[in-house]
Parts: C-alpha cells; structure tokens; sequence
C-alpha cells in the first residue's frame, strides 16, 4: 500500500504515520516492509519532477508492503503561496502527479481539525514558521484541493482529529486503506503491466 497523508501544520500526520506503522507491525508484519517518506519545503533550485515524480519511479504495489509519506505535491499547492507567494507546482502537473500515483494504487488522507484546535496544537509545540493567522487560509487551500471540489484523480479520505484517539482512527485508516488500495489497483492498470512507463505514455506538463 502507497498512503499519502496530507494536511495543515498540526492536523497529526506525523503521529497518525507512526501509529498506522505500528498497526501494520501488529498484522505481524516485519518492520522491513515499511517506508516512511517526508517532504520538507520545496528546496531552491529543484523542480517538481526530481521532488514528486523520480521518487515515485521505485514504487510498486504489495499486499505485505506499506509506503506511508508524510505530505507531498499536494502540500506544495498550498504552502508555495503562503509562504513565498506562488507554488512551484503547476496545477496540470500535479494532475499528472495524481495519474501516476493513481496508477500505483496510492491512496490519499485528507487528516485536518478545527481551527481552535490547530492553533492550541501549534502554540503548544512552538511552532516558528507557520502562525495562528495562517490556519483559516491552509483549512481553505486543502478543502479545495482534496474535499471540496473533484481535483484529486486518487481516492481520497477525509478524517478529522479534532478530539479523536489517534490509534483508532490509524486503524480504521488502516483497515480502510487496505480495501480501497485493492479496489484502486483493480480498476488501474499499474505500469509494470505494461511495455511503456507512465511517463511514456503521458507527457510531462513543463
């Protein structure tokens, strides 16, 4: 399984990822079949397709194998023009983005809370970077992205942790996950299937 947790800064990605990394090792599977991805600021100089794409190019699905990531493109189109007023990301190429994830049977968890419990949670762990006056634009920029309107080609799943335990949420994402990636796969044709790679067979929107 591919999951792509995203959200605001304190909406609980980091812990919900350790969490469903836990549940997975209590299916009684070995610490080996996971990988823990995290995607930091997009760094001066790069581009989308080294940050998004090359990294992706390593992945197929497995029943027994789980990929958790900690924010990706999405993030970028959110956090780009917040913090340095335009996202390095175009919009047609993070649908081309969600193609190729689309194609690997990689899910999307939309993880958000309420206004009030995001600025307790930032104030409570000194954050320096984002500010109390930025949580009503990042709620807005991800419901859009993700919930609002049909932008995103990957199945994707809402959860709010606003006074929610975390390990029960990380199973029922867990155990959700696992049925829709197997949904995802069956409907896609995964790249391996076939003689081309995606890329091939779909051009990069410069």
């Amino acid at each position: 399984m591919i999951i792509i947790i995203e959200g605001p800064d304190g909406a609980g990605k980091s812990t919900m990822i350790e969490e469903i990394r836990q549940v997975h090792l209590e299916a009684g599977h070995s610490p080996e079949s996971v990988q823990i991805w995290r995607r930091g600021p997009f760094p001066e100089g790069s581009n989308p397709w080294t940050e998004y794409v090359l990294p992706l190019t390593s992945l197929s699905p497995s029943k027994d194998w789980l990929v958790l990531i900690d924010r990706w493109h999405v993030g970028e189109l959110v956090y780009g023009p917040l913090l340095r007023g335009v996202s390095r990301l175009s919009h047609e190429q993070r649908r081309w983005i969600d193609g190729y994830l689309k194609s690997l049977g990689a899910l999307m968890i939309h993880l958000t809370a309420s206004q009030e419990e995001l600025i307790r949670r930032l104030a409570e762990r000194g954050d320096d970077l984002i500010k109390a006056e930025h949580i009503p634009e990042l709620l807005a920029g991800y419901a859009d992205l993700l919930t609002e309107n049909p932008r995103c080609l990957v199945m994707t799943r809402l959860y709010d942790t606003t006074g929610q335990k975390v390990r029960p949420t990380a199973k029922a994402i867990y155990t959700t996950s696992k049925l829709d990636a197997a949904i995802a796969l069956v409907h896609q044709t995964h790249p391996s299937y076939s003689d081309q790679p995606y890329w091939e067979q779909h051009a990069w929107p410069s």
